[in-house]
């Protein structure tokens, strides 16, 4: 009798400490779960930061279209209003050429050999502007002035087609009619993208607003950097 006794103790203790030992084991695997799934999401989080903030930069237009033309060097980057309110410019890296009317006054600019020129086509002069080289980068600046900006995406519809812009809070010289900014902390610019391709801008200044069509292409007449040879020069 006490010999079953001592059997059934033994038993006992036996199933106790296998009931025991499984609960360490499972504790244990949770434990390691736990910490396994921790670390996972932690290093997750930390990847997705790292790739918010790349992606960020990396989603600027407006940078990769400065990018694309100071590394070019050459293109055609005309602005339109309307008829009287345009800008058609032409560059090749040290030459510019600027043919801008402003409420349908016209005027011509040439820069090359580090000097501008003021075209009177009605007189055949040439009028020089000695070391004046704004013309170079007339385009490439306006773009520059978002530069450690924050953007504000979004899409809009023009003319039934919507389009992808970026919204930066600042005045470029895209805007024609200057006299409508009372308040240069109230001026937003507004760029508009097909794809990667800059369409519009829009320069919004309080309840006035500007929207002009861009076009940019890379197929320069060289003719137009040239001087008229029949032109006098003062």
């Amino acid at each position: 009798m006490e010999e079953n006794n001592k059997s059934k103790k033994k038993t006992i203790l036996t199933i106790v400490a296998t009931v025991i030992g499984i609960i360490v084991i499972i504790a244990v695997i949770g434990l390691l779960i736990n910490t396994v799934s921790n670390n996972s999401s932690s290093s997750q989080n930390s990847g997705d930061s790292s790739s918010s903030n790349s992606a960020t930069s990396e989603e600027s237009k407006v940078a990769k279209l400065y990018d694309e033309l100071t590394s070019k060097g050459k293109y055609n980057f005309n602005v339109t209003l309307d008829d009287n309110n345009k800008v058609i410019y032409a560059k090749d890296n040290e030459v510019a050429y600027k043919d801008s009317f402003s409420k349908g006054k016209e005027s011509r600019f040439i820069t090359t050999g580090g000097n501008a020129y003021l075209l009177n086509d009605s007189e055949k002069i040439a009028y020089r502007y000695q070391n004046n080289t704004g013309d170079l980068v007339k385009m490439e600046a306006q773009l520059k002035k978002t530069e450690g900006l924050q953007a504000t995406a979004g899409k809009e519809k023009i003319n039934n087609k919507n389009y992808d812009y970026e919204e930066y809070q600042v005045e470029t010289e895209f805007l024609f009619d200057s006299s409508k900014v009372t308040n240069d902390n109230d001026v937003k610019t507004r760029f508009y993208f097909n794809g990667d391709n800059l369409v519009y801008v829009k320069t919004i200044a309080g309840d006035y607003e500007e929207l002009s069509q861009v076009d940019i292409n890379y197929k320069v007449d060289e003719s137009l950097f040239e001087l008229p040879s029949n032109y006098q020069i003062q």
